[in-house]
């Protein structure tokens, strides 16, 4: 009978802990994995904000470097660093389509055809003029060339 409780209560323990995560935002997942963000992370969103637009004197130019910032990482193969540079971009701009080119080139070279056509579509809606567009081929084709 203590054996059938005590493996309840770490069953408990364990259900727990992992619901706990299930809410906190991942920065290796597009949008932060698409969950609202605590009160804390919040704060630390708004001091990272406050942060760029002293550095790049507004939120677009500073989502604009940072996107750069990532494109560097996609040329090195790391999409892990990539897609925490997108996140910012996002987090920066979110009317900006570059995070969401972005996060579909990731999705596509992670063969995840859905995610990508997802997140393709939505920066295609979010860029009005196309001038993302224009910057993403520029980059995707700068990468195929460095990556053959």
């Amino acid at each position: 009978m203590k054996f059938q409780y005590a493996l309840f209560i770490l069953v408990m323990l364990v259900f727990i802990s992992c619901s706990g995560n299930m809410n906190k935002p991942d920065n290796t997942k597009p949008m932060y994995g698409e969950v609202a963000k605590s009160p804390e992370y919040q704060k630390i969103d708004d001091e990272f904000k406050l942060m760029c637009l002293q550095k790049f004197g507004s939120l677009y130019d500073a989502a604009l470097a940072h996107a750069g910032f990532a494109w560097d990482y996609v040329d090195k193969n790391d999409f892990k660093s990539a897609m925490k540079r997108f996140n910012q971009v996002w987090l920066l701009d979110p009317s900006l389509p570059d995070s969401y080119y972005g996060f579909a080139f990731i999705m596509k070279m992670q063969n995840k055809q859905t995610d990508y056509e997802r997140f393709y579509k939505m920066a295609l809606e979010k860029d009005v003029d196309g001038e993302g567009k224009k910057r993403y081929e520029d980059r995707v084709s700068s990468v195929s060339v460095i990556n053959q």
